[in-house]
């Protein structure tokens, strides 16, 4: 069942001490060591001064030109290190009467069910929280087919209010986020790593149990190269997707990679049907759920 807590934790942490103590506790980064050590994360948000000094420091950065973060304007980063990530999101209600609402509806990632391929952890630090629909599935079943059928559990129905933990367990829980009544904001503590780059991202329809299409991840980025080479190519392409299909880590690249050569150079694949394994990926002429490479990684 979907991993939800109110956590009776008094202590308060600053940032770096979140860092270093996630550090220690959480040492192979497993779903347990995580959801055991969450209460690092709540005493991290009983610190009521720490995010609105992080967007003070922003608005500085952007005054004296030295703004670096990665994220946009609705998430922040708020601190790191070689294994973790704090980052702060905010949550608008929206003016559903507005022209622009289905695009911001699309920036919020509201209404749209997805799972998540890294491992975040988030507590609810102010405002209402958003309301939010929890599935599970096992993404062991799944090629990532678009229109492929997916096995969900019961919806669980939650509220991310201040103080309240939900743990979203790397391509295992699905969520939909719903308008807030109100400004809100969430802080995340999120795990590099576990290969994040390597697992797509999905969308879902939860009612007809099925996946949509991808979320704007690292490996829906490399996807959307890949489909540019099916018009934009040269001598060079050919050899850069066979070396791709033939080493690739990631089976669903390397099977784009192929499919992009059957269309520009289907002499090619013959050799690679023969010498490597290719061939016996199951999806191999499916179409793989991707994301529109410019939405940004890891929004969501």
């Amino acid at each position: 069942m979907p991993l939800i807590s109110d956590l009776d934790e008094t202590r308060v942490f600053q940032p770096d001490e979140c860092l270093e103590l996630a550090n220690q506790l959480i040492s192979d980064n497993s779903d347990d060591a995580i959801w055991e050590n969450a209460w690092i994360l709540k005493a991290l948000a009983n610190n009521r001064d720490f995010v609105i000094q992080r967007y003070h420091d922003r608005l500085k950065s952007y005054w004296s030109g030295n703004n670096s973060d990665k994220f946009q304007p609705q998430s922040l980063e708020l601190a790191h290190n070689k294994r973790f990530f704090i980052r702060s999101n905010i949550w608008l209600p929206l003016d559903t009467s507005s022209k622009t609402v289905e695009f911001e509806k699309y920036l919020f990632a509201y209404e749209i069910a997805h799972d998540h391929n890294f491992q975040l952890l988030t507590v609810g630090y102010y405002g209402s929280g958003y309301p939010t629909d929890i599935y599970e599935y096992d993404s062991s079943k799944v090629a990532g087919a678009v229109g492929e059928h997916v096995e969900l559990s019961e919806k669980t129905e939650t509220v991310l209010i201040p103080g309240r933990t939900i743990f979203y367990r790397q391509s295992k829980d699905i969520h939909i986020q719903y308008l807030p009544s109100e400004i809100s904001l969430s802080v995340n503590l999120t795990v590099a790593g576990k290969n994040a780059d390597l697992l797509p991202q999905y969308c879902f329809d939860t009612e007809k149990r099925q996946i949509t299409g991808g979320a704007g991840d690292l490996h829906s980025n490399r996807l959307f190269i890949l489909d540019v080479f099916r018009t934009l190519n040269d001598g060079n392409t050919v050899e850069i997707l066979s070396d791709f299909v033939r080493h690739f880590d990631c089976p669903r690249t390397r099977v784009v990679a192929f499919q992009v050569l059957e269309e520009i150079e289907p002499d090619a694949c013959a050799p690679l049907l023969a010498k490597t394994d290719i061939g016996t990926i199951p999806y191999l002429k499916e179409f793989l759920a991707r994301g529109n490479a410019a939405r940004g990684y890891s929004r969501f």
